[in-house]
């Protein structure tokens, strides 16, 4: 079952690093954003992997370990379309890759409720 999320970064924002758990998670960032205040995806430690162009799709299997963030100017926008049902989405990680937390389906519908001051 698809869940979508969109994920909103502020200017130098950066992701913990995590893993991914579930079957397929694609990620687009949105046209009519400026190129040079792209996504990114990077190593854990910080090691640029991917830039992430206006308008690209990408597909992260089950394992992936990564950080992600935004450009230096400006808000970046990132659509996701999580597939995997109601199992932890992904897996919260230290610097020594050791799980700190999870995240389900049900820890981010929790969170959209709150933010809508719904119980």
């Amino acid at each position: 079952m698809p869940r979508k999320v969109v994920r909103r970064w502020l200017p130098l924002q950066r992701s913990p690093v995590y893993r991914h758990c579930i079957g397929k998670v694609k990620g687009r960032a949105p046209d009519g954003f400026d190129l040079g205040n792209s996504p990114f995806e990077a190593e854990p430690d910080g090691t640029l992997k991917e830039i992430r162009p206006t308008g690209m799709y990408r597909s992260t299997s089950p394992g992936d370990v990564h950080r992600e963030g935004g450009g230096s100017e400006q808000d970046v926008i990132v659509f996701f379309d999580m597939r995997g049902g109601d199992s932890v989405f992904y897996e919260i990680l230290d610097d020594d890759q050791n799980v700190i937390a999870a995240l389900s389906y049900t820890d981010f519908l929790s969170a959209y409720k709150a933010q809508q001051g719904v119980g």
